[in-house]
Formats: C-alpha cells, structure tokens, sequence
C-alpha cells in the first residue's frame, strides 16, 4: 500500500515539475499513519517553489487531495547538475 502511494507521488511530482530538472525524490515516513516528507533534489528550486512558495503550496494539496493525508515537502538544491546522470539523460533525451 505504500509502496503504491510512494509511486502516486513521484508520477504527480514528474509529472508536474518535468521542467524542474529532478535528478531525485526522497520519500520518508516514520510510521504507518505518518505523514509522508518528500524531499525534491532539483537543479532549479525556484521553478518548483514558485513566487512567494505559490507553486510548492499547489504541489502540497494536490498531493494531500490524492493521498488523504499529510504530506511535508522540502527542496534541496543540486549545486553541480552536470555530475547529475538522470540530469543529463533528460537532456539528451530531449
């Protein structure tokens, strides 16, 4: 069951944020009922959290929407892209 929501959420998270430059999506929970803390390795945070947190928000409650539950998101900035292999095989590929 969780191993299905863990999926949920990096398809709504791909899927929203392609642009964004995702080399990785952490998922963590502490218990059964915990909420999930998701933390979103990016290249380009701005692009995923948006003018004055306004795109992150929108992430956040669609994704408690789908989930029913809570759910904390942190960005965390990759500083050299370059050395990133999923990073570069979505530039290639596109």
């Amino acid at each position: 069951d969780l191993l299905h929501e863990d999926l949920k959420i990096r398809k709504v998270v791909k899927a929203k944020l392609f642009h964004a430059g995702i080399a990785k999506i952490d998922i963590e929970r502490t218990g059964k009922d915990a909420q999930a803390r998701i933390t979103i390795h990016t290249a380009k945070p701005g692009l995923i959290i948006g003018k004055k947190g306004l795109e992150i928000e929108k992430l956040k409650s669609e994704l408690e929407t789908q989930l029913k539950s809570k759910v904390s998101i942190s960005i965390k900035e990759i500083k050299k892209p370059e050395l990133e292999a999923q990073l570069i095989a979505e530039s290639i590929a596109a």
